[in-house]
């Protein structure tokens, strides 16, 4: 007698019996008193085993035998070993998944991923999928989510002996580091990538633009037109795909914004142009939305601020707050409200972008210092006062020794 309490579900023989007998989930879902994400998860391949009591209820439901919707073995759930294997081959060598990424098709892209783990996957292949389900997580600023998939897929990298492998999870953990502020982190894992270039492979534009993110942030303005023109050349148009035309926007981004820096505003505004172009061609919204946010930065500098005002306002339209590029589109549209006079929506976007953002972060220093000249024209010294030591602090604690010594 099988005294099991879960089985392993086949989801296959599950989606085929609800396409067979055009079931609605929403339907289903209420019938065997689950929630319909709970279903969905069971659909997808999110969870493989199921109680047997919600098993029975299924059966009951689609009019099966229990026994029809159990897998005998995890590889099972799949429609065969060989359409897995194709599957796999197309995740981990094609640009598929990071046009799933890029489109925010996160969910699909994580249920792909996750359909192909088995136990002959190639150790290789392990810690490269698990570095792009952290990078799923990322795009959503999920950080802690991020450091567990990147630890996982260290792992498994160390265990394959590929260096290439190896190399591209220390690039994720140099992104994460990034994102998450900490600097010298950031530019340790960069520098382990560093030692290790002629290992980059695919990832080397990836590398040089995260470099130039991070000369950028920590104001060392050649160093990170240096690394922009070196993305920018590892995309030429002979070399061009999916990920680099992507990278190819990203470096003419930042290559715009550090000549910003310098007062080079000509050839700042001749980068950002020519990224908002590749972003159109791309077709991807993300990249779009961050090319105007750079283009209007220029133009509110140039005191352009019609021009300024509708990119900014066009960036941040009907963005998704969990987005990665959230806080950057919010950053510039700040500083393009604040230089253009109206404080007012400066300082609703600001007080947005103190809710989705640590008191101890970059965009939020920089958001501050935006506070800061309103404050100051509104003669509002006392508050301007408290806000200078504030971002004082927080330069400090962040370690961006640059712009503390230019504050």
């Amino acid at each position: 007698m099988n005294t099991n309490k879960t089985e392993i579900i086949d989801r296959n023989r599950l989606n085929q019996l609800i396409n067979d007998q055009s079931i609605k989930h929403a339907w289903l879902a209420t019938t065997i008193n689950v929630s319909e994400k709970t279903l969905t998860r069971w659909v997808n391949g999110d969870v493989t085993r199921i109680r047997v009591g919600n098993l029975k209820k299924l059966a009951q439901a689609l009019n099966c035998d229990m026994e029809s919707l159990v897998a005998s073995s995890e590889a099972d759930l799949y429609p065969s070993t060989k359409n897995r294997d194709i599957l796999v081959n197309e995740l981990h060598n094609d640009s598929l998944l990071y046009e799933l990424l890029m489109s925010s098709k996160i969910r699909l892209a994580i249920s792909l991923i996750k359909s192909t783990f088995h136990s002959k996957l190639p150790s290789a292949i392990v810690a490269s999928f698990y570095t792009k389900l952290g990078y799923a997580a990322l795009i959503h600023r999920k950080q802690k989510t991020a450091k567990k998939y990147f630890d996982k897929a260290f792992a498994k990298a160390k265990l394959s002996g590929n260096e290439e492998v190896t190399f591209s999870v220390n690039l994720a953990y140099a992104i994460m580091y990034f994102l998450d502020c900490d600097y010298e982190e950031c530019k340790n894992k960069l520098l382990m990538c560093a030692r290790k270039e002629e290992h980059a492979g695919q990832e080397r534009a990836h590398f040089y633009n995260t470099n130039s993110l991070y000369y950028l942030y920590t104001g060392q303005f050649d160093r990170s037109i240096e690394y922009s023109d070196k993305c920018i050349d590892e995309c030429s148009p002979d070399k061009l795909s999916i990920e680099k035309e992507l990278f190819l926007c990203t470096a003419l981004q930042l290559k715009g914004a550090a000549l910003l820096f310098t007062n080079d505003t000509e050839n700042a505004k001749e980068c950002c142009e020519s990224s908002l172009y590749v972003a159109k061609r791309s077709g991807y919204s993300r990249c779009i939305r961050l090319s105007k946010a750079y283009l209007a930065g220029v133009y509110a500098f140039r005191q352009e601020f019609d021009l300024a005002e509708a990119l900014a306002e066009e960036s941040i339209e009907n963005a998704d707050e969990s987005d990665i590029a959230y806080p950057t589109l919010l950053c510039a549209s700040i500083y393009v409200f604040r230089a253009s006079g109206k404080s007012i929506k400066a300082l609703e976007l600001h007080e947005k972008l103190t809710v989705i953002c640590p008191a101890q972060s970059t965009p939020v220093a920089f958001s501050s210092y935006q506070l800061l000249r309103i404050r100051q024209q509104q003669g509002k010294n006392i508050e301007a006062g408290e806000i200078h030591q504030q971002i004082e602090k927080s330069l400090e604690t962040l370690g961006l020794n640059y712009w503390h010594s230019h504050f």
